[in-house]
């Protein structure tokens, strides 16, 4: 299958650029979020103020693509499509590829698919933030548990400075204070600028906004422990 095949029978739709992280992603509208729908009316979860149900993701244009991919989904040729996407927009110097820059896991069948994307782009680090456990604990219970090695799942604590999510290897959480409260990993990008420098928090906390602006913070920089299966959980700090 090409890849004007593949976008141009609307299966897959195109990749999404972004920008602050390596590699490209996919995401489908977060208003077709199942759990995160419900949680984005919760006051302190983590949905409550969700970038992408405003703004930008709103407009037209990105509804319309977000709707194509929510309808290619249950296309046949879905998986084919989606390895040839992810093979004409990674490279071998930046193979990471994320999963939802907005939106989550439609079902367990979804995930299945997910799996053997994964399987036949060994080369490619995927990474897949979720808070949809019902679907991944029935993928798990269906597959015996069987993940390929470069798919990492992190299940995604529901709540603001809630723990880590129990019974799953790969977690993430969001915490509200400065110190990091689990085991594992505080993501930096809230202070890594444009050019990969990592300020002090006290430093990034004494800039104003103008200099916030200019330095463009937010971005990954060299850090890939998202993508990593030896991370147990990746702690982001509230924003």
């Amino acid at each position: 299958m090409t890849l004007s095949l593949a976008t141009s029978i609307s299966i897959t739709g195109t990749a999404s650029n972004t920008s602050k992280m390596p590699g490209k992603s996919i995401g489908l509208s977060a208003f077709s979020c199942k759990t995160g729908a419900k949680l984005a009316k919760i006051p302190g979860s983590v949905c409550n103020k969700c970038y992408a149900l405003r703004g930008f993701y709103r407009m037209p244009s990105v509804q319309k693509a977000n709707a194509i991919r929510e309808h290619g989904l249950s296309h046949p040729q879905w998986v084919d499509a989606m390895v040839v996407l992810i093979n004409n927009s990674v490279s071998f110097a930046i193979p990471e590829w994320r999963w939802f820059d907005a939106g989550d896991l439609q079902s367990s069948q979804h995930l299945d698919n997910i799996v053997a994307v994964a399987r036949q782009t060994p080369m490619v680090k995927h990474w897949l933030p979720t808070k949809e456990l019902k679907m991944v604990r029935a993928y798990m219970k269906k597959k015996s548990g069987v993940i390929p090695s470069n798919l990492v799942i992190r299940a995604s604590a529901p709540m603001i400075d809630q723990s880590p999510v129990k019974g799953h290897a790969n977690t993430s959480t969001v915490s509200s204070g400065v110190d990091v409260p689990y085991a594992g990993h505080r993501c930096e990008a809230y202070r890594t600028d444009k050019h990969g420098t990592i300020v002090s928090h006290d430093e990034h906390h004494a800039m104003d906004r103008p200099t916030k602006k200019v330095r463009d913070f937010g971005h990954c920089g060299a850090c890939r422990k998202c993508w990593s299966g030896d991370v147990g959980n990746v702690d982001y700090l509230q924003h």
